[in-house]
């Protein structure tokens, strides 16, 4: 297996048996990564790649101290673009730093405590393709935990908050009020990361939250 940096290989592994481990990978930089088989007859060619992005020990994928992205879940698409999910969680930061694209707390420091995130890395790089953040007041805790993508490009993202309210949907306002402890948030935006819909899911009472989706 080799990791490339476009088209520079950066880092390569053999074995017999897996799991092979790529060493000497930054965290936070997207790499794609190709695998190829060998045998008494020689080695095949390269399989078609797929893009990682490490984010090392513990939950801080990208941030400092005082901001910090936390990566949850993960898909890839029919072309190859890699998609993830996941929250931020500010402090003291009014910006973070995301595979190279900065990211602004909205309402600095008194704004919201957790963000939820969105963002796509391109097939043919691993470059960061676009990112979109969902959010609300300055009390909103949003975590966004599941995405799946379907054969047309369209993504469905689901998550949760568990205080304040939902105001903003990757730029676009919207309205969705806590019930419970918990709300259950699911959304849809195109292929580009434009917004087209969202549904909460709530009680007056209790939690409720999204662990996976799936297509039909």
């Amino acid at each position: 297996a080799t990791a490339y940096s476009g088209t520079t290989p950066v880092s390569t592994v053999t074995g017999a048996a897996s799991p092979l481990v790529l060493t000497g990978l930054t965290n936070g930089t997207a790499y794609s990564v190709k695998v190829s088989a060998t045998n008494s007859s020689g080695t095949g060619p390269e399989s078609y790649d797929v893009v990682i992005a490490p984010i090392g020990d513990g939950a801080n994928a990208y941030g400092t101290a005082t901001a910090s992205a936390t990566i949850s879940d993960m898909t890839v698409d029919d072309g190859g673009g890699t998609y993830v999910v996941g929250a931020i969680t500010w402090s003291s930061a009014t910006s973070l730093s995301f595979a190279g694209t900065t990211i602004t707390r909205v309402g600095g420091a008194g704004g919201a405590l957790v963000e939820g995130l969105v963002a796509r890395f391109r097939p043919a790089d691993g470059q960061l393709a676009w990112v979109r953040t969902v959010y609300g007041d300055s009390a909103s805790r949003v975590s966004l935990k599941s995405i799946v993508v379907a054969d047309d490009g369209d993504v469905f993202v689901g998550g949760d908050f568990s205080s304040g309210s939902v105001t903003t949907i990757a730029g676009t306002a919207v309205s969705a009020a806590l019930s419970g402890t918990r709300t259950q948030l699911l959304f849809k935006l195109s292929s580009s990361g434009a917004y087209a819909w969202h549904r909460r899911f709530g009680g007056t009472t209790g939690s409720f939250t999204t662990t996976a989706l799936s297509l039909d």
